[in-house]
């Protein structure tokens, strides 16, 4: 049960909070997540950068997977290795958007590929090259 002391004073900050017998032990439940939060950005986010380096909404993977973590967490689920499955997750979420991404269509005469030298040589030429090849060649003897 939690007691709000609005003084009307145009602020609207918790002044006091009155928890019941369980404060203790779901405040530090809540610390440990916070912490864990922080502290397993960066590792999640050089795994997925890592295998996945189109991504580019990381913070809506990683909003995902701790959602999952937590309802799992309050289904009654026991989590012995929090950032091994939060890897689990955020890697099973990449993959599922990496197979959902669109392609994006070139068009063959725009500038990506008409600006592309090729130097190999063309089907008559490479003919012709090997013609003269074969005619300048020395007979074995």
């Amino acid at each position: 049960m939690a007691v709000f002391d609005d003084r009307a004073s145009g602020s609207y900050q918790l002044d006091v909070v009155v928890r019941g017998p369980h404060a203790t032990a779901g405040a530090a439940r809540d610390t440990a997540i916070e912490r864990d939060y922080e502290a397993l950005r960066r590792p999640l986010r050089a795994m997925v950068q890592t295998d996945f380096p189109w991504l580019r909404d990381f913070d809506g993977l990683y909003q995902e997977a701790w959602t999952e973590l937590l309802e799992l967490e309050a289904r009654g689920e026991v989590v012995q290795n929090r950032k091994a499955l939060l890897k689990k997750i955020a890697w099973r979420r990449a993959l599922d958007s990496s197979r959902h991404r669109r392609l994006v269509s070139v068009d063959p005469s725009g500038p990506l590929i008409a600006d592309t030298p090729d130097d190999a040589p063309a089907p008559d030429e490479a003919v012709q090259i090997h013609l003269t090849a074969e005619a300048l060649r020395l007979p074995r003897q």
